[in-house]
């Protein structure tokens, strides 16, 4: 038995709107003090963005899908989002 997976447009679209959503503008490959691990070769869940490019991301996410509505952001959920 071979599995096929495909890369359908309505997926990939999905996908870089959640990268999307959440970049900061920053290159992490050029940041001289990012480290893969620590001294316990843990790597901790952390996003440096604020509420304003946030803000600004989901904005634009929504002009490129074409989208009619302004979400508002819910600042207790401040990054409970769902895809759709």
């Amino acid at each position: 038995m071979k599995i096929h997976y495909e890369n359908l447009d309505y997926q990939t679209d999905a996908i870089s709107s959640v990268v999307d959503l959440f970049d900061t503008g920053e290159n992490l490959a050029n940041k001289s003090d990012f480290h893969l691990f620590d001294t316990f070769g843990v790597v901790a869940n952390q996003l440096d963005i604020d509420k304003d490019r946030l803000k600004s991301n989901l904005s634009n996410i929504q002009k490129h899908n074409l989208e009619k509505r302004d979400v508002k952001i819910d600042e207790q959920n401040l990054f409970d989002f769902s895809v759709e």
